[in-house]
């Protein structure tokens, strides 16, 4: 936490932050997009931030580093510096080090090999690990603890990866739920990172998104996933009395929400513009009827009913039998909690037949796969890189943005 000299210190500069929050965030963010240590040390230089690194007295080798802030300087002119372990437990070198270690971006598909995109590559293994969470819950054993530990620092990337890479109108309240999971992060608990290979590999991916075009669905539908996971993940946490991290991941909802909204509501309302004739939708209505019967009601008076029956359309354009689709995606996950159960049948469906198109691209110039999704849900491991070492001391100059 930051000292009341350091908050006088930011207000008095005009800064919403301290240098030590400041600090933290951005180190967070560079962490969830590095692939080794270097890459690391490299993206917060170019952000001006001065790194000081601890050499061993023997081996010369980095054993710790502390950063400075552009222009947050003592009395004296000089910078003021905080380790990464005084900025997180888990930004200190080793822990740093274990993260980057587990990361194989080779063992793990692409994007550009899935036919699918990153976003819904993300949206696929957090439907994995959603499962697997759920089985976790029901057995309440604490032998995984360590694995979904690694999953919530992996989620943690994740946020931030989308929070630089996702449309610009979602961007602020991304960036904002970053920063809120980055205190549901820490533990005592010691991490398992291999376990959440799947996981860091699909966030990193989110990053080959700069630049292109977006897929609104897609950046919808994880956005809904996501939130299901999160709301696990505070469960977790408050079946363990880890009360701090349970308030900062109920805080991180808040903001995932009303990012998952600003997502949401554009793609749904132009769905709904090409709602199908009252016939069409009559008849998607009596197949959900026949096929989820339990939920019909509510679906039926979900305002994101519409949009839903223009997704069937869609799906049975290209061949695709609506009650089988129907049946499909209810038996996903129950509805119960789900406030909108209309939106989230509808993101089910384009997962669904996103994947259902890519298996064909694949049958038609591969032979076929198996299995759509690699791993599970819990206990996706890969082989572990090692981290490069560190370059030597350099002190960047420039001004804190």
């Amino acid at each position: 936490m930051p000292t009341s000299a350091e908050q006088a210190k930011a207000q008095r500069a005009g800064n919403a932050e301290t240098a030590r929050e400041w600090l933290r965030d951005q180190a967070y963010a560079a962490a969830a997009a590095a692939r080794d240590e270097a890459e690391y040390f490299s993206t917060l230089s170019t952000l001006g931030i001065t790194i000081k690194y601890r050499l061993g007295p023997q081996t010369g080798d980095v054993t710790g580093y502390s950063l400075a802030a552009p222009d947050d300087t003592n009395s004296h002119g000089e910078p003021v510096y905080f380790s990464g372990s005084t900025l997180a437990p888990d930004l200190s070198v080793n822990r740093l080090r274990e993260r980057l270690a587990a990361h194989t971006a080779t063992d793990q598909p692409t994007a550009g090999t899935t036919n699918t995109g990153p976003w819904h590559q993300a949206d696929t293994v957090l439907r994995s690990l959603h499962t697997g969470l759920l089985a976790q819950e029901t057995t309440g054993g604490r032998e995984q603890d360590s694995v979904i530990q690694a999953q919530v620092a992996a989620f943690g990337e994740l946020l931030h990866n989308a929070a630089a890479t996702t449309p610009p109108r979602i961007r602020a309240e991304l960036r904002a739920a970053a920063a809120k999971f980055n205190h549901a992060n820490r533990s005592a608990i010691r991490a398992e990172h291999q376990s959440a290979a799947a996981l860091r590999t699909a966030a990193k991916e989110l990053l080959h998104t700069l630049g292109s075009g977006k897929d609104d669905s897609a950046v919808a539908g994880m956005l809904s996933t996501a939130m299901a996971v999160l709301i696990l993940l505070t469960r977790w946490n408050e079946a363990r009395s880890h009360q701090k991290q349970a308030a900062a991941a109920h805080q991180t909802l808040v903001h995932l929400q009303t990012a998952y909204r600003q997502a949401a509501d554009p793609v749904l309302a132009s769905l709904t513009s090409r709602t199908p004739s009252p016939q069409a939708t009559q008849r998607y209505a009596t197949d959900l009827r026949l096929t989820v019967p339990d939920h019909a009601t509510r679906i039926l008076a979900d305002p994101a009913w519409p949009a839903l029956a223009t997704t069937l359309a869609k799906a049975e354009s290209t061949g695709q039998n609506p009650r089988h689709l129907l049946t499909a995606i209810a038996e996903q996950r129950e509805l119960d909690t789900a406030d909108h159960p209309a939106e989230v049948l509808n993101w089910r469906l384009h997962h669904h037949t996103t994947e259902l198109r890519a298996a064909r691209v694949r049958a038609a110039t591969t032979r076929p796969h198996h299995n759509i999704v690699t791993g599970t849900a819990l206990a996706d491991t890969t082989g572990s890189a090692p981290a490069r070492t560190a370059q030597a001391d350099r002190e960047i100059p420039g001004r804190r943005r």
